[in-house]
């Protein structure tokens, strides 16, 4: 018997991420390592990792179902197919210089076509390299005689930070088609800059849809360990060069800040405060009797609704004020879509200690620990600290309160996943999950670890606290014998035999994954 929060009430994304974290790290125990990267684990590996949890479901839910499909046995495409993003590339390209083989009636139904595709971050990668490189590719489809099914698909001024990109759906969508066979891309990178998404997709278009990959170094090999790991290092280098970006830029806004530019942080309009020529923040005077009032009004409002409280007081005695110092720029889907001030940048701005003098500076670059400045500028002082204090500890007790109702993250639920990972990683991973003990109902603790038969692993025991007491009074009273020792409920071992089977077939692959990667890439006839 289990019993956890999660029963009455929903597990959300911020909770989520965590649980995957420590989830992996119980099921893989150290033993996965990312040398030893196959896809056949491919999705395992993207499950416990924050890339792209967010918009990975809503990208295959658009581009699901929109394959071309056969009609009178030709190929023939939707009329919704996606346009070339841009025509004045191709137009640089020269595209008369090379076959471009439309579908027609002529095309024979077992010719197998390929794709370009082509992502460049900034206009400025397309004036130096965009042309060339496209350039480059459609000369290997030449060189190994693969007619293209259509133009290039040139994406332009696109990060490869996101996924959710019309080029990359528009492939996603073409490579349904039986016919389209070879994917062209100058290096992998171009598909993702995040490296489990890029290797996602890789597996995805070579295992779910057959195609062959071509980068300006040759065909990917998948087949033997020296093409995966290539893989892998290719994909990787396009993400530490994004985190190396992302660090610069951090420590360059960083610096910036601690010089004295607040813009970096400060891009919207703060109530209290205007900007100096410099680009330094000041009191604006005429503010100072709102931005008190805002943090006076939440502080006194019922916990039940103080933004509602403090929003109405705020819009309702400083309309004109507020419609000066904000303007209409304040764009978000809240029910106060009437209000000038808006629920989002109130609270934003109630736990901002620039109001106390103390403006911060806070960032997180990807695989930084993260980054905080703060300066002490008196001048910039509106309220004092303990006003301040209590605001913000009200702001925690009420997203706690209401973090069971109210949240949008992501629901998962408690069967879901015990039968996706088994007992023993879900209770050994979160906190909010016990096993109950069946005599008392109350829950059990881990007691100790023991060595299983003929195996090296060792495993927990957990035992009911009140069950244990129970035996041990009575053994010293000598109420029980021995062999009555043994309440019903009193222990719990883990795994049971089907687990432990699960567990060893896993390490027996990683351990054989040579073989278990020719075994996954055999022909089955």
């Amino acid at each position: 018997m289990l019993c956890s929060s999660w029963m009455s009430g929903p597990l959300y994304s911020t909770r989520i991420r965590s649980f995957k974290y420590r989830l992996g790290q119980n099921l893989f125990q150290s033993k996965f390592t990312l040398a030893r990267f196959t896809p056949s684990v491919v999705s395992l590996i993207l499950l416990l990792t924050d890339d792209g949890q967010q918009t990975l479901a809503d990208f295959f839910e658009d581009a699901e179902g929109l394959g071309v499909e056969r009609e009178n046995e030709k190929i023939s495409i939707p009329d919704d197919a996606a346009e070339d993003t841009e025509n004045e590339v191709l137009e640089r390209i020269e595209l008369n210089d090379w076959e471009i083989t439309p579908p027609h009636d002529d095309v024979p139904i077992d010719t197998e076509f390929g794709i370009l595709a082509g992502r460049y971050s900034s206009d400025a990668q397309n004036d130096t390299g965009c042309v060339a490189r496209v350039k480059k590719m459609l000369d290997m489809a030449e060189e190994n005689e693969i007619p293209l099914y259509r133009k290039p698909i040139v994406e332009i001024a696109e990060s490869g930070k996101s996924i959710n990109r019309e080029g990359l759906r528009e492939v996603v969508r073409l490579v349904q088609h039986p016919q389209v066979k070879y994917l062209f891309v100058h290096n992998i990178n171009r598909l993702a800059r995040w490296n489990s998404f890029c290797i996602f997709l890789i597996e995805l278009l070579t295992r779910e849809f057959d195609v062959d990959i071509y980068t300006s170094k040759g065909e990917l090999d998948l087949t033997r360990i020296k093409g995966l790991a290539t893989t892998w290092v290719m994909s990787m280098s396009g993400e530490i060069e994004n985190r190396t970006k992302a660090k610069l830029t951090l420590d360059g806004q960083m610096e910036n800040f601690e010089e004295g530019s607040d813009g970096v942080w400060y891009r919207g309009d703060w109530i209290g405060y205007s900007s100096s020529e410099d680009d330094l923040k000041q009191v604006e005077d005429k503010e100072v009797e709102v931005a008190k009032t805002m943090f006076e009004t939440f502080d006194q409002a019922p916990e039940y609704k103080p933004y509602a409280e403090t929003l109405e007081v705020l819009n309702s005695e400083y309309e004109d004020i507020l419609e000066d110092a904000l303007g209409d720029d304040d764009d978000s889907d809240n029910e106060d879509d009437d209000y000038i001030l808006k629920y989002d940048r109130l609270k934003v701005m109630l736990q901002d200690p620039i109001y106390i003098g103390k403006p911060i500076a806070e960032g997180e670059s990807i695989g930084d620990q993260g980054q905080q400045k703060q300066l002490d500028r008196p001048n910039l002082k509106i309220i004092d600290e303990e006003l301040f204090d209590r605001v913000n500890e009200k702001i925690e007790r009420v997203s706690e309160q209401n973090s069971d109702t109210t949240s949008s993250g992501e629901i998962m639920n408690l069967d879901y996943l015990l039968h996706e990972f088994g007992l023993l990683p879900v209770v050994e991973s979160s906190p909010q999950v016990a096993v109950l003990c069946p005599d008392c109902e109350i829950p059990m603790v881990r007691d100790k670890h023991y060595s299983l038969k003929n195996e090296e692993r060792r495993v927990p025991v957990y035992v009911c606290p009140k069950c244990k007491q129970e035996v041990e009074e009575a053994r010293e009273n000598d109420d029980i014998d021995r062999e009555e020792e043994e309440i019903s409920g009193n222990y719990k071992t883990f795994p049971n035999s089907l687990e432990l089977y699960k567990i060893r077939l896993f390490d027996e692959a990683m351990d054989n994954l040579a073989e278990v990667s020719r075994f996954l890439d055999s022909d089955f006839n």
